[in-house]
């Protein structure tokens, strides 16, 4: 677990105004608008309850601070900067929390809205540990499907889009799926069309599939991936780490007229990895995933 120090304590005057509850407030974080009912009531930071900011970001409070991944931020009771107890209630300072983080903020303060960038110990985890980036999308039934609930699991995330041929491919998943689910696995398949549901929404119901679906217009996960194409996947080990990590994935091989292309290789490597762990040999070492992790260049990052 790695420790970041705290800052100095907040003034008095500023805690003076943390007592009362807040109007509603819209955070907006990871494309994402969360309304939130309560907070505390302050001129200068947000105060949220834990509950609401592991909502918007994945934070949690636990015994040893507030945790994302393995970075946790240390609490005691003379940091009232960044924790308070009001009526029995606990309540995080959102935005100290942000700057401890090194994570930019801004507030329309007539509106209320809130909009927060990118973590950036979640990026610098994943380009020099392999941690894998987690992240807070809807599925297609409405439900926020993170990464991190699948912890303890095997997930194998798949990208693909309705324009390329990869789409063949969400209906050949399924049974793999199938095979591999009560081995701790799960598949997450993330549509990459900016035409949304219209474009893939027939895809995924015409392959009835049964595992985790999900639209992504706005390519988030191939941003926090790295990825330039489709299809492209990341292997992420039951501890959230990246064990491969690839592009032009397949689940089979297709034939559209002359045109074949697609793998017969990967999904039984998959399999394989599913059943064998760190101790498959489809399964990258460290050293390996760390330079098969593309950086992102000035231009990608435009």
């Amino acid at each position: 677990m790695r420790t970041i120090p705290s800052a100095a304590l907040c003034s008095m005057a500023v805690l003076a105004t943390c007592c009362t509850a807040g109007r509603a407030d819209t955070v907006l974080y990871n494309d994402r608008a969360v309304t939130v009912e309560k907070t505390l009531a302050d001129p200068n930071d947000l105060w949220l309850a834990p509950a609401d900011l592991t909502a918007i970001n994945g934070c949690e409070l636990k015994p040893e601070g507030i945790c994302l991944g393995e970075t946790c931020i240390p609490i005691s009771q003379e940091n009232e900067d960044l924790l308070v107890k009001r009526d029995g209630k606990s309540w995080i300072n959102a935005t100290e929390l942000a700057r401890k983080l090194g994570q930019a903020y801004a507030v329309d303060r007539e509106t209320g809205t809130w909009s927060f960038g990118e973590i950036p110990s979640q990026r610098a985890a994943f380009l020099k540990s392999a941690v894998a980036p987690d992240f807070a999308l809807r599925d297609r039934q409405g439900k926020t499907v993170r990464l991190s609930d699948y912890r303890g699991k095997k997930i194998l995330l798949v990208t693909w889009a309705s324009w390329c041929g990869c789409r063949m491919d969400v209906a050949k998943w399924e049974p793999i799926y199938r095979k591999l689910k009560d081995q701790d696995f799960e598949l997450i398949s993330i549509a990459q069309d900016t035409a949304g549901e219209k474009a893939a929404g027939p895809i995924f119901d015409a392959a009835n599939v049964s595992y985790t679906t999900i639209i992504d217009p706005d390519h988030k996960i191939s941003s926090l991936y790295n990825f330039v194409n489709v299809p492209s996947a990341a292997w992420i080990d039951e501890n959230g780490r990246i064990a491969r990590i690839n592009e032009g994935t397949y689940a089979s091989t297709y034939k559209l007229g002359a045109m074949e292309f697609g793998t017969d290789d990967y999904a039984p490597a998959v399999e394989d990895w599913v059943k064998n762990g760190a101790q498959s040999k489809y399964a990258w070492s460290p050293d390996e995933v760390a330079q098969k992790i593309r950086p992102r260049t000035a231009a990608r990052s435009s």
